[in-house]
């Protein structure tokens, strides 16, 4: 069994955060998706040699340039409101979080993997720390996911644990995401309980019978603050 990492999104300050496995007797490979600059509100771009030095020369690294009116366009065919839900989110960057996570994985696929090989997905600006690989691999008998933490109806967003056989549910998700958009607003029986993505995450995979529990997983983040950030509330730029 081998184990595959995933890191996606804005790298921000990730270079500050140590990653810590206790994967014994076993190999794994990593794979990076990120844009170029280190933030949407900057043009400062991601340092290749702390990239290099952090995660290992032997990582398949892809930096790319951000294109923000592809999500603003995406977004636009489901909602075209200001923000996306209370917690004033703007719906492109939902879609920009998502798309991350779905081309990381595309170039998980462009290997050879076995169905029961174990996925870590996390975004790339956090601090991750995995204590327990055996137990990880415990969990993933009787489970399809795993996450640092849950609650009635949603799920921490930062890191996903799950097989290799899982990928595609986490890859369409993307697409899956302006369906779940289109069911809260129209209220439909079977919907989200809100847009945002640590509900839309958990609603997804229900939606697509995969059990999900937390586990041995930690991780640092500190919040690195832009003009798009919520917490401004009605002044949040978009």
């Amino acid at each position: 069994m081998k184990f595959i990492f995933g890191f996606f999104g804005f790298y921000r300050e990730g270079y500050k955060y140590s990653y810590n496995f206790d994967i014994k007797h076993t190999s794994y490979k990593k794979y990076i998706y990120s844009p170029r600059t280190i933030n949407e509100d900057t043009e400062q771009l991601c340092n290749m040699k702390h990239m290099l030095h952090k995660f290992g020369k032997e990582t398949n690294i892809t930096l790319y340039d951000y294109d923000k009116q592809k999500h603003l366009d995406k977004c636009h065919l489901y909602n075209s409101d200001k923000f996306i839900n209370p917690w004033y989110q703007q719906g492109y960057r939902i879609f920009s979080f998502f798309h991350h996570i779905q081309q990381v994985l595309k170039l998980v696929q462009q290997d050879k993997y076995d169905p029961e090989d174990v996925i870590v997905l996390s975004r790339i600006d956090v601090g991750l720390t995995i204590t327990n690989g055996p137990e990880i691999i415990k969990l993933l008998q009787t489970n399809d996911v795993i996450v640092t933490s849950m609650g009635e109806h949603s799920v921490e967003d930062k890191v996903f644990i799950f097989k290799y056989k899982n990928i595609d549910t986490f890859i369409k998700l993307y697409e899956d995401y302006g369906e779940y958009i289109q069911k809260f607003k129209t209220n439909e029986s079977d919907k989200p309980v809100s847009t945002r993505p640590e509900d839309i995450f958990f609603y997804h995979f229900i939606r697509n019978h995969l059990k999900v529990t937390s586990g041995p997983i930690s991780c640092v983040f500190n919040h690195v603050c832009s003009k798009y950030c919520g917490h401004h509330k009605e002044n949040t730029n978009t």
